[in-house]
C-alpha cells in the first residue's frame, strides 16, 4: 500500500510538472507567434486573433503580456495604480531562467529607460529587458543579497538559448538595504552600445552594469525570478526623458500626450512637479485636475521637490500659468544642469526675464521659451520679405500679473517676432476696454501692429510686401504637436531654436507698450539692454 501511496504522488507530481511545462510553451508561442506572425504578409489577422489568446493586462499606459492571470492583480495604493505580482514559481524544467514577469506590449526597443518605484515582498525582482523569445533576453536582478554572496542575484544576466548566465561584477553592495519597502528603480540600456545600468534611487549600483553585444534590440517587461513583488509608477521610455514643472495648465496634458503617445517621437514625460498658484483661478481650478490625469492616464511620477527630478530627466519643462513662479523655478532648476524650455510667457516682468537669463547663464544651462504660434501656419508669410505686418489674437489679463500683455497677449507677440525678427525700437500702446493695439518702429523703418481683443478672439495676420502685395491668414489655428518637436530638438541638441536675444527683446517691446499706455499712449523707446 505504502509503495502504491508513492507511486500515486510521484505520478501526480510528474503530472503537475508537464502541466506547467505545457503551460509555459503554449504562453510563449502565443506571446512570439503573433508578432512573427504579423512579420509576414497576410497574416495579421490571424496575429490579432493569437495576440488576444494570451492572457494580458492593462496598466501604466500599456498592455501586458502574462503567462498566468491568477498570478498578478491591479490595485491601488494612496491613489497609484500599482502591478501586484502575487506568485513566485520557479522556473521550469531544463535551462535555469526566468519566466514569470509581465512583458510590456511595445514595438522592439533598441535605446530604453525603465523606471518604476518597486517593492520586493521578499529579496528580490527583476526588470527584463532585449525580450526576443523566451530563450533570448537580459534582465537586471535587483536583490537585498550581495553578488558575493549569491552569485545569481544583485546582477545583470543574459539568456542566448540557455541558462542565465551572469555579465556584470559581483563586486559592490546590494540593491535593495531591506525588503517590503518601496525603492525608485531604473534601468538604462543603449542596444547599441551594449551597456546597461541599473539604478536605485536615483544612485548606479555596482553591480548592477553590464555589456552585452549580441541582443541589440527587444521588449521589456516586470517581474520576478521566483518571488513576489509590487509595482507602481512604471515607465518605458525610448529616448530623451523630460520632467514637468508646474501642471496647471492644458499645456501639461497636451504635450505628455503628443509625446507619450508617440505622435512625437524621441521624448516622453516621465515625472513632474505639481506646483500651483492658490490665488489664481486658473491655477486653483486646474492643477489638481490635470496632475490626476498625467498620473492615471499617461503614468507621470510625482516629486515632492523640483530637485528630486534632477537624476530622472535630459530636460525640463516650465510649465505653471503663473509666470511669477517662473524665476524661482529657474533657479531650483538651473541646479539641475538640464536644458530649460520655459512655456510662454517666459516671466512676469521684464526685470524677472533678464534675471532668468542671468541665472541660467551662470549655470551655463541652455534654456529658450515661446508660443505655439510661431510655429503655426504663419511661418509660410515669412518666406519672402515682409515690409510690415498687422497680427491679431486674443488678449485676456489677470489681475496678478505686473507685465498685462504678457498674460496672453505674448501670443500675438511671438506671432508679430515671427514675421519681422527683433529690431523694434519704439512702441506706442493704445487700449480700450475691448482692446489694446500696439504699433512698433522697427530700426530700418518697417512698422509692426499688434492688436489683441477681449474678451477672446481669432489668430490671424497679415504682412506687407514690395510692389503693393498683401498676404493674409485670417484664422491661424492652435496646434501643440510642432512645438513640442521644437522642444525635443532643443533638448537633444541644447540649441535653442529662437535666440534667448529675441526672447528678451519681445518682452522690452511688452514692457515699453506697458509705459507708453500708461503715459496716454505716448512713443516710448524700448529698451535694448540685456540687463543682466
Amino acid at each position: 500500500m505504502a509503495n502504491e501511496d508513492r507511486i500515486r504522488l510521484e505520478s501526480k507530481s510528474v503530472t503537475r510538472r508537464k502541466e506547467k511545462q505545457t503551460r509555459f510553451i503554449i504562453f510563449h508561442l502565443k506571446r512570439n507567434l503573433a508578432a512573427s506572425i504579423a512579420r509576414v504578409g497576410g497574416g495579421l489577422l490571424l496575429a490579432v486573433l493569437l495576440a488576444q489568446a494570451a492572457d494580458t493586462i492593462e496598466i501604466f499606459s500599456h498592455k501586458w503580456s502574462i503567462p498566468d492571470a491568477k498570478d498578478w492583480k491591479i490595485d491601488t495604493e494612496e491613489g497609484s495604480p500599482v502591478l501586484h505580482l502575487l506568485t513566485g514559481k520557479e522556473p521550469l524544467p531544463g535551462p535555469r531562467r526566468p519566466y514569470q514577469f509581465a512583458l510590456a506590449d511595445t514595438p522592439p526597443f533598441s535605446k530604453v529607460t525603465i523606471e518604476a518605484d518597486a517593492r520586493p515582498l521578499k529579496k528580490s525582482l527583476m526588470v527584463v529587458f532585449g525580450y526576443r523569445d523566451p530563450a533570448h533576453f537580459n534582465y537586471v536582478h535587483f536583490s537585498t543579497d550581495t553578488g558575493t554572496k549569491q552569485p545569481v542575484h544583485n546582477g545583470v544576466f543574459h539568456v542566448f538559448g540557455g541558462e542565465r548566465v551572469r555579465i556584470s561584477s559581483l563586486e559592490g553592495p546590494a540593491a535593495f538595504p531591506a525588503s517590503n519597502r518601496w525603492y525608485h528603480i531604473r534601468v538604462v540600456w543603449d542596444g547599441a552600445t551594449g551597456n546597461v545600468q541599473g539604478e536605485v534611487d536615483g544612485q548606479p549600483v555596482l553591480a548592477l552594469h553590464g555589456v552585452d553585444l549580441s541582443i541589440h534590440e527587444g521588449k521589456v517587461g516586470l517581474g520576478s525570478f521566483d518571488e513576489t513583488a509590487d509595482f507602481k509608477n512604471v515607465s518605458i521610455t525610448a529616448g530623451l526623458r523630460l520632467g514637468i514643472i508646474g501642471t496647471d495648465t492644458s499645456h501639461v496634458i497636451a504635450f505628455t500626450n503628443s509625446l507619450n503617445t508617440g505622435r512625437v517621437t524621441g521624448a516622453n514625460v516621465v515625472v513632474a512637479y505639481k506646483g500651483g498658484s492658490p490665488e489664481i483661478e486658473e491655477s486653483r481650478s486646474r492643477v489638481d485636475k490635470y496632475s490626476t490625469e498625467l498620473h492615471d492616464k499617461f503614468g507621470v511620477r510625482f516629486v515632492d521637490k523640483i530637485q528630486d527630478m534632477c537624476g530622472s530627466v535630459d530636460g525640463i519643462l516650465i510649465e505653471s500659468v503663473d509666470a511669477r513662479t517662473h524665476l524661482a523655478s529657474v533657479k531650483e532648476a538651473a541646479a539641475c544642469h538640464k536644458p530649460l524650455f520655459i512655456d510662454k510667457p517666459l516671466a512676469a516682468s521684464l526685470a524677472d526675464a533678464r534675471e532668468i537669463a542671468r541665472v541660467a547663464a551662470s549655470a551655463h544651462v541652455p534654456w529658450f521659451s515661446a508660443s505655439s504660434l510661431r510655429y503655426s501656419p504663419i511661418q509660410s508669410l515669412k518666406q519672402e520679405p515682409v515690409k510690415g505686418a498687422i497680427v491679431w489674437g486674443p488678449g485676456p489679463t489677470e489681475p496678478h500679473q505686473p507685465l498685462e500683455l504678457s498674460w496672453y497677449g505674448i501670443h500675438a507677440a511671438e506671432m508679430l517676432y515671427t514675421l519681422l525678427g527683433t529690431g523694434c525700437t519704439e512702441v506706442t500702446q493704445t487700449a480700450s476696454e475691448a482692446a489694446d493695439v500696439v504699433t512698433c518702429r522697427w530700426k530700418d523703418g518697417r512698422l509692426g501692429t499688434m492688436r489683441v481683443d477681449r474678451p477672446y478672439s481669432k489668430f490671424g495676420a497679415v504682412v506687407f510686401r514690395d510692389k503693393n502685395r498683401v498676404e493674409a491668414q485670417d484664422d491661424v489655428p492652435v496646434d501643440y504637436v510642432p512645438l513640442v518637436r521644437q522642444i525635443v530638438d532643443f533638448v537633444a541638441s541644447g540649441k535653442p531654436p529662437v535666440s534667448n536675444e529675441e526672447t528678451l527683446e519681445i518682452f522690452a517691446f511688452l514692457d515699453a507698450a506697458q509705459h507708453s499706455k500708461k503715459s496716454g499712449g505716448n512713443a516710448v523707446t524700448v529698451d535694448q539692454s540685456k540687463g543682466y
